[in-house]
């Protein structure tokens, strides 16, 4: 059978006192697609990042064990070192330069330049070929069974299509012994995630190592050649494809059943019209939108959703001012402006976007300040008044007190609330995000992809936490996702987008093969509602 291509042996590595991984062994032979899966925080992200060299390694003390590259002792210390290894990665957050075309975006960084004025003046000097990189660039994408306008810019284009940009681009470089992908598919309808998987079966038959990493377990088994599960920070079990099965892989990654959430429909739902949208459309050229109209009950939980792309979470933009609009919005019988996230928030509005790096966290700030930032300036809450003075003091013990009580409510996986956030793994930066939400306790809350990237426990305790808001707090829940079984079993109703616009709002008791069908635009499905 020969030698892997890449094999670790031993691997260790702590944060401080906390244990990341724990004697990690982990073999990938050639033309292998091999699943990693794991809870958040049992250690799959601090693997990635010593493969891939990942420069905050080297910042907390590095690690001990053994990795062999094709039969050689490596240690990537950096990502440079590890693409000159044959090893590259794509992460869950986009590392794209959307102002710049799809070529550029596919040869950034390595260029084919004239060989001769190379010698010459140093190829910092010499000038890009841009034929060569153009059909260089091309190929890559081709390799993956895909066809882009070379010149198109990268902000421009689908989620799903900026994905096999960042996968080409790591596919175009000479010597690619192993790709890493985390969560590849998470921001995907399962239609462009079939497309995503056929892709990397073409990479398998060239020889490549693919390191597939996922929540979706139903994806894992029908891809993988093998499966790797972790568990705090230790390997627990490994499987080959004959027996996978989604069910035992959930069983090891958490070491107990899970109880799903559930919400007891219409429980808090009244007759009153809590928000009205009507002929809601985006000012901006670059947004299509085709006129969004929608009414959500006071109480109501509403779920919202579409094929990639067509536009399910605008309204949350659109209410809280992130995209200038037309037509008309009311909150709770006022009336708002275009552009304005303060009157969207006095009116007991709060949003958590589905991009949560981008817009939802600081990462350099503590896990206390991030719960506690919104609520703080919005609300004055978590400071101390200064009587008779008309202004307070920041109270950080409430603070810390407060996220305390979030770390243990939603199994925040961290070393205390003074972390940086940068340091959590990405289902527990999530997390967060919904702690922040949390303590805001509005009147609305509108969440996208609330469960991206989480696993099977976290994504339970996430949505538990939200209904208990609706159920308690009387919060009204707008859930815009691509995950239809978690919004039938959540969701009062659900309003199913296409183009830009409400097609349809469906009981969510309603067969979900009807919504399915209004998603993907059958003929005779585009409903009034």
């Amino acid at each position: 059978m020969g030698q892997p291509i890449i094999e670790m042996k031993q691997i260790s590595k702590c944060f401080g006192e906390a244990r990341a991984l724990d004697q990690v062994d982990l073999s990938l032979w050639a033309g292998e697609i091999h699943g990693l899966v794991g809870s958040n925080g049992s250690g799959k992200s601090t693997l990635l990042n010593i493969l891939n060299g990942h420069p905050v390694i080297a910042e907390t003390g590095g690690f001990s064990g053994e990795i062999r590259v094709a039969g050689q002792t490596a240690s990537p210390g950096s990502i440079v070192e590890a693409i000159q290894q044959g090893i590259g990665m794509v992460h869950q957050e986009f590392a794209l330069m959307p102002e710049m075309s799809v070529k550029d975006n596919l040869r950034a960084g390595y260029e084919v330049s004239n060989p001769l004025i190379d010698r010459l003046v140093g190829a910092s000097f010499s000038p890009i070929l841009e034929v060569e990189n153009r059909r260089l660039a091309s190929e890559a994408l081709a390799s993956l069974g895909i066809e882009l306008n070379m010149d198109e810019k990268v902000r421009n284009l689908p989620v799903h299509l900026k994905q096999f940009v960042e996968i080409g681009r790591e596919v175009g470089r000479d010597g690619l012994r192993l790709l890493i992908l985390d969560e590849p598919t998470a921001s995907m309808s399962q239609e462009n995630a079939k497309d995503m998987m056929e892709a990397l079966k073409r990479l398998k038959q060239k020889g490549i190592v693919i390191l597939f990493v996922s929540h979706r377990l139903e994806e894992v088994v029908s891809l993988c050649d093998r499966v790797t599960v972790l568990r705090d920070g230790r390997v627990v079990s490994q499987h080959l494809a004959p027996e996978l099965d989604p069910e035992k892989l959930a069983l090891d990654m958490i070491g107990e059943g899970v109880l799903k959430a559930q919400h007891f429909r219409e429980e808090n739902m009244t007759e009153t019209v809590f928000l009205k949208m009507k002929q809601v459309a985006s000012r901006t050229e670059s947004i299509a939108s085709a006129g969004i109209s929608l009414e959500v009950n006071k109480g109501e939980v509403m779920g919202l959703t579409g094929l990639a792309g067509h536009g399910f979470t605008m309204p949350g933009n659109f209410l809280m001012g992130g995209v200038p609009w037309t037509g008309e919005i009311e909150l709770d019988g006022q009336r708002l402006s275009s552009g304005s996230i303060q009157e969207a928030l006095r009116q007991g509005a709060f949003m958590l976007p589905d991009e949560r790096k981008e817009l939802g966290l600081m990462l350099h700030a503590s896990i206390s300040e991030n719960i506690a930032f919104a609520a703080r300036h919005n609300l004055k809450r978590f400071i101390s008044r200064l009587w008779p003075l008309p202004f307070g003091l920041s109270n950080q013990q409430q603070a810390d007190a407060f996220a305390l009580e979030m770390i243990r409510a939603l199994g925040i996986k961290c070393r205390g609330p003074h972390q940086h956030v940068r340091e959590l793994s990405g289902g527990n930066q999530q997390k967060v995000c919904i702690a922040r939400a949390i303590a805001m306790s509005p009147k609305l809350l509108f969440v996208g992809e609330p469960t991206r990237g989480m696993d099977i426990q976290s994504k339970e305790m996430v949505l538990k936490l939200l209904i208990e808001m609706n159920r308690t707090i009387g919060t009204t829940l707008i859930i815009a996702s691509s995950e239809l079984e978690e919004l039938i079993r959540l969701c009062d109703r659900i309003a199913v987008f296409r183009d830009g616009e409400v097609v349809k709002v469906f009981k969510a008791l309603e067969d979900p093969k009807q919504m399915i069908r209004v998603m993907s635009g059958e003929r005779g499905h585009r409903d009034a509602h």
